[in-house]
């Protein structure tokens, strides 16, 4: 009976002596063991919330937020990311990824290729040299304004590119992979300019090996768009070098890889004009302080 003395009929009550919720049907009597929409009923009439419940009519578990409303998609429990079906059953627990929105400020940097893989190589000098050097003066412009920056390789190594490099970021609490690449075409070289980044597409022909659960997820995708977005539009105002695409790739490194991921080509090795400009360390500090200030817009933009 409510404040009025009328009788609670087909509509919620919250009931301070017992601290919950409950739903009273027609005629009165509460709703237990039940769905009222996205909402449980358990046993004596309280509302479901913060907890697991096992529905023995649809054989399943689900998991109720605070707010009482079944969870949907990927959702971390007790810091475990679980799957979840459009209609609240529980699929199974994910392997490590990330949670959108919850940041540790720590960063993972890619410098590509290595060792015995030297990448393009024009001019007397190889790409993966020219990553290693814009690597560092990146590593140590971040942990200057207080990140954490963890990294694949710090010298001339080798690391595999189809797995290990993924492998080694997706057991971190890193918030994103950044891989560091230039680029080459090796023919035109006159038209040959410019910067690309790239995020990941889904192809079906590249199956992931080891990411199956977080490859095609569709937040993970979205902030690695968000992030290439937000690292190509300040690297081309800081550089005025030429837009050669904002675009998206299987790439592996992009695929095996369980936290929103880009890959940069900051330049083409081929152009002898552009080859100059990216070995130069001016020009690779404002590469750096491009890179810096997306990063800062991709944080800003949550």
């Amino acid at each position: 009976l409510k404040s009025s003395g009328a009788m609670a009929d087909k509509e919620w009550v919250y009931d301070q002596s017992y601290s919950s919720w409950f739903y009273l049907k027609s005629g009165g009597r509460y709703a237990q063991k039940q769905w009222i929409g996205s909402y449980y009923l358990k046993s004596g009439g309280y509302m479901a919330h913060k907890e697991w419940i096992y529905d023995p009519d649809y054989q399943a578990w689900y998991y109720l937020k605070d707010d009482g409303v079944y969870v949907t998609g990927t959702y971390a429990v007790d810091g475990k990311n679980q799957l979840f079906q459009g209609n609240g059953k529980w699929v199974r627990e994910l392997a490590q990824g990330f949670q959108k929105g919850h940041y540790s400020k720590t960063i993972f940097l890619d410098p590509g290729h290595g060792g015995k893989d030297r990448g393009a190589y024009y001019y007397g000098i190889a790409e993966k040299e020219l990553n290693l050097q814009v690597y560092r003066k990146l590593r140590k412009q971040l942990e200057g304004l207080g990140y954490t920056v963890l990294t694949s390789r710090d010298s001339d190594i080798d690391v595999d590119f189809i797995t290990e490099r993924s492998r080694m970021v997706n057991k971190t609490n890193a918030d994103f992979f950044i891989s560091l690449h230039f680029n080459a075409k090796g023919n035109d070289t006159t038209v040959n300019l410019g910067i690309q980044t790239y995020s990941y597409k889904d192809e079906p022909g590249f199956p992931s090996k080891i990411n199956k659960d977080w490859h095609n997820n569709p937040e993970r995708m979205s902030e690695s768009n968000r992030l290439a977005a937000d690292i190509h539009s300040s690297l081309l105002a800081e550089t005025g070098a030429r837009d050669a695409g904002l675009l998206q790739a299987t790439f592996a490194v992009l695929r095996e890889t369980a936290k929103p991921a880009v890959l940069l080509e900051m330049g083409y090795m081929d152009n002898p004009e552009e080859n100059q400009k990216i070995r130069s360390s001016d020009y690779q500090d404002k590469l750096v302080e491009g890179i810096i200030k997306g990063i800062q817009k991709y944080y800003a933009g949550n």
